[in-house]
């Protein structure tokens, strides 16, 4: 017997109200829960290119799923300035609270990332401090750079209430600091001494105990992980993997105009330069012109090898447009 069309409608108003309201009991109790949304990432690697955008993508998710806290776990030696600059910057904008857990070392650019940010939590056994700039070598750099970095170490401690005279005097040439440190020392903090000093809320041993001393409770944590995307692009943005790449540019290229005809030296120049330019161009740090600039070098380079007999303006014009690429 078939069942009048009424009855059929009869259910499906009853099924869409029954979902309705259970979506409005489970979004209502979402709101009402009262958990505090923590975004945790780490820095555990020295600071480079990739940990820019490591931060970037880190704190994008946490301003998208609307954090309460974001908690940084940090160990790290150092880097390059540069990096570290984009990253306490970051840091220093964020307008969500950040705390930081130091779980071992924060040391140099390190140093700099910490005190970036609003509190800072230390394990027992971490540091804190020792940043100079200095070479590949590790000897101290020119006292022109020096003084740069002090006075990026005591503008970041002032933005965060911290005694900038410490930060500073975590740097070659940074002074006395009384009951501190001596003159012509460059400071280093354990734990201790850091709370002493206003370097640290507190002394913990895990990311639960340092939300527990800055007294948040029934909170939620959400991990930041790594896409295939940004792990491949990390390893492509790597300082030695980018020499690499610039070298073989330039080689490839020497032995191209070295032989007749195409070879496999040209093939390794093409390749070296789309890893290098890649993650640029996708990170918006190589501009489209720039990149013309680089390829335009290329064709005239390829010009002079096939097409005009001898070697003359088009290679050498080639060549510089290409090294203009790369500075670019």
């Amino acid at each position: 017997m078939a069942i009048p069309l009424k009855y059929y409608m009869l259910y499906t108003a009853l099924m869409l109200s029954v979902l309705l309201s259970t979506q409005a009991q489970n979004a209502d109790g979402v709101h009402n829960s009262g958990q505090t949304r923590i975004y945790r990432f780490a820095i555990h690697e020295d600071i480079m290119p990739g940990t820019v955008r490591l931060v970037d993508r880190a704190l994008e998710a946490a301003a998208a799923m609307d954090a309460d806290f974001i908690v940084l776990d940090l160990d790290s030696y150092g880097g390059l300035l540069d990096a570290g600059d984009s990253v306490h910057v970051k840091l220093l904008r964020c307008p969500i609270p950040v705390l930081c857990y130091i779980s071992n070392n924060a040391a140099s650019a390190g140093a700099l990332i910490a005190i970036s940010c609003d509190s800072i939590y230390m394990s027992p056994y971490a540091k804190i401090g020792a940043a100079s700039v200095v070479d590949q070598s590790g000897a101290p750099v020119d006292e022109k750079y020096q003084a740069y970095m002090r006075g990026i170490m005591r503008s970041t401690a002032e933005a965060n209430g911290r005694n900038p005279e410490i930060a500073e005097a975590m740097v070659q040439g940074g002074g006395a600091v009384p009951g501190v440190i001596d003159s012509g020392q460059i400071l280093t903090f354990t734990t201790s001494e850091a709370m002493q000093n206003g370097y640290c809320e507190g002394q913990v041993n895990s990311i639960q105990d340092l939300l527990t001393q800055a007294g948040i409770s029934n909170y939620a944590i959400t991990e930041h992980e790594l896409s295939a995307l940004d792990k491949t692009m990390n390893f492509l943005l790597n300082p030695i993997l980018r020499g690499l790449c610039i070298t073989f540019i330039f080689l490839g290229l020497y032995f191209e105009l070295q032989t007749p005809g195409i070879g496999f030296a040209l093939l390794i120049s093409i390749v070296a330069a789309l890893l290098y330019f890649a993650p640029l161009y996708v990170e918006g740090l190589a501009a489209n012109w720039e990149v013309l600039v680089f390829v335009a070098g290329l064709i005239l380079i390829a010009l002079e090898i096939f097409v005009i007999p001898g070697f003359g303006v088009a290679g050498v014009t080639g060549i510089l447009l290409t090294f203009m690429g790369l500075v670019l």
